[in-house]
């Protein structure tokens, strides 16, 4: 299912008109070729769901001066619990699943992928998954929406403790 929705702002503060939102069902293979199966908003911050094939992977658009701030030496961001930690920082566009789109040329953001141990792989067979989770699209949305939540939680305290002024005894808003 796709529909079309005139205009959205990402946390960035670009907006795009005509942007597609997408929402496709995740279905595993053994090829591993890219399609985004669900690109959205919410609250504001777009978010982006790409199977890869073997397994879904996730994205958020954020600021790449939140990632410059917040990522460590690992590229994990301290705050967002996602599925196996965060696995990607950086340009959007550097990921295969999103290359050539001029709209994503300058857009950060932070990702993360279903293919750890305990997780379905596409490649596997039946038998060597038996145990392993499958991860729906609706599934894989709705942790976009909490990596969401905790995104704008700790942009939320950057700005609080922005506002605070030491007077040279004590701090003060």
């Amino acid at each position: 299912m796709s529909v079309w929705a005139d205009i959205h702002k990402r946390s960035n503060g670009v907006s795009l008109k005509k942007e597609k939102i997408v929402f496709k069902e995740m279905v595993y293979s053994k090829e591993r070729e890219s399609e985004i199966i669900a690109r959205n908003v919410y609250k504001g911050v777009e978010y982006f769901v790409v199977n890869i094939g073997i397994h879904p992977c996730a994205y958020v658009v954020c600021e790449k001066e939140f990632l410059d701030k917040h990522r460590d030496e690992w590229g994990d961001i301290d705050g967002i619990s996602v599925h196996g930690g965060v696995t990607y920082t950086g340009k959007i566009s550097e990921l295969s699943a999103f290359g050539g789109d001029p709209d994503l040329e300058e857009v950060y953001g932070f990702g993360w992928d279903y293919g750890h141990a305990g997780d379905w792989s596409g490649y596997l067979t039946d038998i060597m998954n038996e145990g392993s989770r499958k991860y729906d699209t609706w599934m894989v949305v709705e942790e976009c929406k909490s990596a969401i939540d905790q995104y704008l939680e700790i942009k939320k305290q950057d700005n609080a403790l922005a506002t605070l002024t030491y007077t040279g005894s004590y701090w003060t808003a």
